[in-house]
């Protein structure tokens, strides 16, 4: 389970609130700033953003552009833990209850990297 913040309301008013979510509940956001400049960007609708081949894509991003430092992160998090006060920010994309999703506004390095190691633990 991971601390995260969600965000309600509107840009000129919002509403702060703390949940604690599984890491299959968050989706990365697959038009981050920080892919608008990489190769093969192209922008996604929101309605498309909980399908695999899109979260895979975003996951790619991260993942392989050396400049977001995937490993210091994956390493940091391997030797110290998830550090509770850097905690995501989240909107809520949709479902109910456990079955939830959450896009993350800030902190998608941070879910991409507990994915990957998630994914190394999970294959052995």
């Amino acid at each position: 389970m991971l601390p995260a913040i969600v965000l309600k309301g509107h840009t000129t008013k919002m509403q702060l609130n703390a949940i604690t979510v599984t890491p299959d509940q968050l989706l990365l956001d697959p038009n981050n700033y920080r892919f608008h400049d990489l190769t093969g960007y192209k922008k996604v609708s929101r309605a498309r953003f909980s399908e695999s081949g899109v979260q895979n894509r975003a996951l790619q991003f991260l993942s392989e552009t050396r400049s977001f430092d995937l490993g210091a992160i994956r390493d940091s998090i391997i030797s110290n833990g998830f550090v509770p006060f850097e905690q995501i920010v989240v909107e809520k994309y949709g479902g109910n209850d456990e079955a939830a999703q959450y896009l993350v506004v800030e902190g998608n390095r941070r879910t991409a990297a507990i994915r990957t190691i998630l994914a190394d633990h999970e294959g052995g």
